[in-house]
């Protein structure tokens, strides 16, 4: 009897969907583009966060307002990227 013939078969289901893991971005290089192109959401798509950066580069960041905005919230937009659950 052969015995690769008594092994059970393999599942054949779909494989678990894994997020790939992404390299650490620089917090310096995202603070200097908020600083210089904040309004056109330069730092969003560093982070590529491109579905977002789109609307705040049309709307010039809400006229800044939305620029501001992300300038409270970057360091834990960064943080959360960092560890993946961004």
């Amino acid at each position: 009897m052969n015995a690769t013939s008594d092994a059970p078969a393999a599942a054949t289901g779909p494989a678990p969907s894994v997020r790939p893991q992404r390299a650490p971005k620089n917090p310096t290089t995202a603070w200097l583009l908020w600083v210089f192109l904040g309004v056109f959401g330069a730092h969003r798509y560093y982070l590529g966060d491109w579905r977002t950066a789109v609307p705040m580069t049309l709307t010039l960041g809400l006229l800044g307002v939305w620029s501001l905005a992300d300038g409270i919230v970057l360091g834990r937009r960064l943080h959360r990227f960092d560890t993946g659950r961004l």
